[in-house]
């Protein structure tokens, strides 16, 4: 998907979707029929009524019934449809989005979280919205302004040519509408793109906010950013406002003009010669007619605000796409590679954007189917160096190497294991916690991560075992329990290499014990790098090293 033209054109959204709006315009149109036989109808009840005809009159109130049923049908036919369609433009947009959003072999870091749940939830909604408008309109505008000037030409041509004539303004007061949308679409998202992110550093530090009693200051900080947020959206709909009150102004002029033409024709003021006869009944459904030749325009005029929001968001997803597009493919098939990898760093130095120094700079040789504890004080760049060797950073300089026997390959985010301090229990069976990496995963698979993880114990004393619910809504398990059901999860991923941030953090020595000896067995013959302030995992470690000033040195050889 190409982020930067999904918001003005067809090419991206995918057939099916223009299937969809093709059906919905479709709809459009019959409805456009139904209605000017409607309002044909209507004509005719009034013309019979004032010539005293009451069969006539009958027979415009079964048309004008008939012909309403018809209207609500195609509309809700139309709306289904472009219902339908712009479902899946979100859909198709979410699904090309996510291969942008989340780590990939090509890609050496992942987007913030509150920018992708912005794009995920927001920006493709708004794309989504453009060409849900758009679409079916696009189709089907056309042939409803033709419909009415066709009628209107059939029965009376010179009312068709000062209803072509009134309309010369049209285009100027769309581009005016597209002028006002413009204004105001970026700095909407920018408002956006900062409550989003207020909020979801929020959440996250939720409990550290608690603890200091700082949950009302940053509450005062939502809601700046939330009216920011309505600010610009307000400005927007004023805009909004204002370019619909021009457009109106536009169209009320162009049917009084009609009006005052059919009025002074019929009161017999004015006569165009070879015309034809101007009756009642078609000078009324001329009238009746008219807004609706110009309904579509003004529907165009209205999507312009739609169109500002999609590129706008188009605009933040280019960033995301154009970032992919420069990187090429950085490792070689899994299937080519086998064992434990060494891990090489050459060279390496890692600098944050606009920081004065490399957090990290050095080279370092991670032996294959070991431990490697790097210890350092807190924000001395441990995990840094854990997002280097997982390829989830790029370094600023340097190289990064897995080393399988000869063959070189650079890290690959997804294959390894990362174990972090927290563990996600979801709401679902011990099972399903447990192979929620592995679906496919056979009872024999899970029995052996069970008993590798230490976690026999715990699902005997549990009620319904591996089927025992878990979560808010469920069974309650302890921090280092919790811990050995993501060591099971990582089991069944059999990966070769396992990267682990401070796997025993908050846990009671008991449990760090268990979590080291679940781990050691888990993590046989694989390379294994953690980084950690504990003395039971640096004991556990094959080689120690230590983080000081970004230069990694190695500490001392330890036995297991």
């Amino acid at each position: 998907m190409n982020a930067g033209t999904v918001a003005t054109t067809d090419a991206d959204v995918g057939v099916r979707a223009r299937r969809l709006f093709r059906a919905s315009a479709s709809m459009r149109v019959m409805s456009s029929v139904a209605a000017l036989a409607r309002w044909a109808g209507v004509a005719l009840v009034v013309s019979a009524i004032v010539a005293g005809s009451p069969g006539e009159a009958f027979r415009g109130i079964l048309v004008v019934a008939i012909a309403a049923l018809v209207v609500v049908l195609a509309d809700g036919g139309a709306e289904h449809f472009r219902d339908l369609g712009r479902r899946e433009v979100a859909d198709h947009a979410r699904s090309r989005l996510s291969a942008t959003l989340l780590p990939r072999d090509s890609r050496p870091r992942t987007v913030a979280a509150s920018d992708a749940a912005l794009a995920v939830v927001d920006l493709v909604d708004d794309i989504a919205d453009h060409h849900a408008s758009i679409g079916p309109l696009r189709r089907s505008a056309p042939a409803e302004m033709l419909l009415v000037l066709l009628l209107a030409a059939a029965l009376h041509w010179p009312a068709a040519i000062v209803l072509a004539l009134s309309s010369a303004l049209l285009p100027l007061n769309l581009r005016l509408a597209g002028l006002f949308a413009r204004d105001g679409a970026d700095e909407r998202q920018q408002a956006a793109a900062r409550l989003s992110t207020t909020v979801l550093d929020s959440f996250r530090g939720m409990s550290t906010l608690r603890t200091l009693g700082a949950v009302a200051r940053r509450r005062h900080a939502v809601e700046a950013a939330s009216d920011e947020l309505g600010r610009s959206t307000t400005d927007i709909l004023r805009r909004a406002f204002l370019s619909g009150l021009v457009m109106d102004v536009v169209i009320t002029f162009s049917i009084a003009v009609n009006a005052t033409y059919i009025g002074e024709t019929l009161l017999g003021y004015l006569h165009v010669g070879s015309s034809q006869p101007l009756t009642l009944f078609s000078g009324l459904l001329i009238l009746l007619a008219c807004p609706m030749y110009f309904t579509p325009m003004r529907t165009l005029a209205a999507s312009f605000h739609d169109k500002e929001r999609a590129e706008a968001a188009a605009r933040v997803l280019a960033g995301f796409s154009a970032a992919d597009a420069n990187e090429p493919p950085r490792t070689v098939p899994r299937a080519s590679v086998s064992g434990a990898p060494r891990i090489r760093l050459r060279g390496v130095t890692f600098r944050y954007p606009d920081a004065p120094e490399d957090v990290v700079a050095g080279d370092l040789t991670l032996a294959a189917g070991t431990w490697s504890a790097i210890v350092g004080a807190s924000g001395s760049g441990k995990s840094t160096i854990l997002s280097l060797v997982a390829g989830t950073k790029a370094p600023t300089s340097g190289s990064v190497q897995w080393q399988f026997g000869d063959t070189a390959v650079d890290p690959r985010p997804g294959v390894h294991v990362w174990l972090g301090q927290a563990t996600v229990i979801v709401d679902g069976s011990i099972r399903e916690n447990i192979t929620i990496a592995a679906p496919t995963a056979g009872q024999s698979d899970i029995d052996h991560a069970v008993h590798v993880s230490g976690l026999e114990q715990v699902i005997a004393r549990l009620p319904d075992g591996l089927d025992t619910t878990l979560g808010e809504r469920g069974h309650g398990i302890s921090t280092g329990e919790a811990r050995r059901v993501a060591i099971a999860r990582a089991v069944l991923q059999d990966s070769p290499l396992w990267i682990l941030d401070e796997p025993t953090a908050h846990l009671d020595e008991e449990s760090e014990r268990r979590v080291i000896d679940a781990l050691r067995r888990a993590t046989r013959g694989r390379t294994v790098v953690v980084a950690t302030h504990s003395d039971g995992v640096v004991h556990a470690a094959e080689d120690a090293y230590r983080i000081d000033g970004g230069t990694l040195a190695p500490l001392s050889r330890v036995t297991a």
